[in-house]
């Protein structure tokens, strides 16, 4: 018997669920599991991700993104032994894996959602619709969304992904914190001696580290963090700043870059997306992170000083320095402080206080041995998918209107 995990992900861009199943795809190949990944038939792979094309054993098999259903010759060669783990993180891609389901000859297959996000038509379909008809598609929505619940279907990235499903479907299920996936990464420990040579070097230079997607205004905390960079030039000449992303809002970046003094501009860089490696390796080096979600895990794991910003704003705003007991933890949504005021306070609090915050952040990050058995633990109730004939067509529909609106408005796309 060979247990195989296969990936419904038409690409592998920059993002939280990107990296995820990266390390997901990674750790089980170094496991000795078969890794199989749908993708597009030309995927794009961003440059931070290419070292998993070259791993041996990792198995591409194309398929159009855009269709409803798979090609009925999809190439994938299982045995009727074989225990399979299907993966996605589109709702529409899960109508997929429910297909594939039904369709390998396997007597062991589950298919699992992992919902990436706790905002927005992807995760909200009914809100494309217009605000007439949205109640109905609300209430047919919840019930399939307790139909996959019910199958054991559906997973979570976090507490607070919970909370926005349960709380807009009115969703009253018990113990769901089961459905928290694990950590995928390998695990740490906090180096005090690095940290407190960072401390120690602070009046020579302090470098700030913000990483995010341009994604604006979701991830607008960027262009607020520059606003207080000009400032805090002024006072503290060794101060530089690396920004670490690209996306569609490069241009409103570059355009306060253009903005600046020569000599505030010049310690500022952008660096674009870097590969996992290179990626903890600037962040080791920081003297501090400022990031949202999954990115700020990052940095806290690595052992640097860091700042949750609070999403949906073009301002700096946070809830304080990175700890266990952080309001709002990770993703920070409500209104909250401006940041320059825990930007100074980094600069400037004693080495002793340094070292002990930056110990905290890392704390925030429970460190987990990184557990690739859990999607081969969890079951599915039934060996079919919970998504019945309606379901297929309303949620196709729908997603075809998301995608379609993204094309011309630049929002939310499932590619």
């Amino acid at each position: 018997m060979n247990e195989v995990l296969i990936v419904i992900q038409p690409l592998l861009g920059v993002g939280g669920i990107e990296t995820y199943f990266y390390n997901l795809m990674r750790g089980n190949l170094n496991r000795g599991r078969r890794v199989i990944w749908l993708c597009d038939e030309k995927p794009k792979v961003d440059d931070s991700f290419d070292d998993l094309l070259a791993l041996d054993g990792l198995e591409m098999v194309p398929f159009r993104s855009a269709k409803t259903r798979f090609p009925k010759r999809l190439q994938i060669n299982l045995q009727e032994e074989d225990k399979v783990t299907i993966v996605c993180a589109y709702t529409r891609f899960l109508l997929l894996a429910e297909q594939l389901k039904r369709r390998l000859a396997c007597r062991t297959v589950n298919a699992f959602y992992l919902m990436p996000h706790f905002v927005g038509a992807l995760q909200f379909p009914e809100l494309v619709a217009p605000r007439l008809i949205q109640p109905i598609l609300k209430s047919w929505y919840r019930g399939l969304v307790l139909k996959w619940l019910d199958n054991g279907e559906y997973l979570f990235f976090d507490q607070k992904h919970i909370n926005a499903l349960t709380e807009n479907y009115s969703i009253s299920r018990q113990n769901l914190q089961r459905l928290i996936v694990p950590c995928v990464r390998e695990m740490r420990c906090f180096d005090d001696k690095r940290a407190l040579a960072k401390a120690k070097s602070r009046n020579e230079q302090f470098r700030i580290v913000c990483s995010s997607r341009f994604e604006f205004p979701h991830k607008g905390f960027i262009l607020g963090v520059l606003d207080d960079f000009a400032e805090l030039k002024r006072k503290y000449s060794q101060i530089a700043l690396t920004i670490i992303g690209d996306g569609p809002g490069k241009g409103d970046v570059e355009r306060k870059l253009a903005d600046m003094m020569d000599d505030v501009r010049s310690s500022i860089e952008l660096l674009g997306f870097l590969s996992p490696s290179r990626f903890d390796k600037v962040l080791e080096d920081a003297h501090l992170h400022i990031s949202l979600a999954g990115c700020l895990s990052i940095g806290a794991r690595c052992g640097t000083l860091s700042l949750p910003a609070r999403h949906y704003t073009t301002d700096f705003q946070t809830t304080g320095f990175y700890a266990a007991s952080s309001f709002e933890g990770s993703m920070v949504t409500s209104p909250c402080d401006d940041g320059m005021k825990y930007l100074i306070e980094a600069i400037e609090m004693p080495d002793e206080e340094y070292v002990k915050l930056s110990c905290e952040s890392f704390k925030a990050e429970p460190q987990q041995e990184p557990d690739f058995d859990f999607f081969f633990r969890m079951r599915n109730a039934t060996t079919s998918g919970a998504a019945d004939l309606k379901d297929r067509i309303l949620l196709n529909l729908l997603m075809l209107l998301i995608h379609l609106r993204s094309r011309v408005g630049g929002g939310c796309s499932f590619e």
